[in-house]
């Protein structure tokens, strides 16, 4: 997504509701995203991962093996 998309919590799904992340670019073959600074695991090319949503404002970072950071804001309303 990119930096302050806004995306609808559909009460009818519950937690089984995923938004899907993809991130380009970068130095190396890994990546590990970080959700509001928690870990969701490390990706290797193409860096994707799902991830739950919940309703609020939400900081997304990918962090290359390199320690580049790509960082963004979501809002789940």
């Amino acid at each position: 997504p990119q930096d302050e998309s806004v995306f609808l919590f559909d009460k009818s799904l519950g937690d089984k509701q995923r938004l899907k992340i993809d991130v380009a670019g970068g130095i190396g073959t890994k990546a590990e995203l970080f959700v509001d600074g928690v870990s969701f695991g490390i990706s290797e090319r193409p860096f994707s991962w799902f991830i739950p949503i919940t309703v609020g404002r939400h900081k997304l970072e990918a962090v290359s093996e390199s320690n580049e950071i790509c960082s963004i804001q979501i809002v789940v309303k």
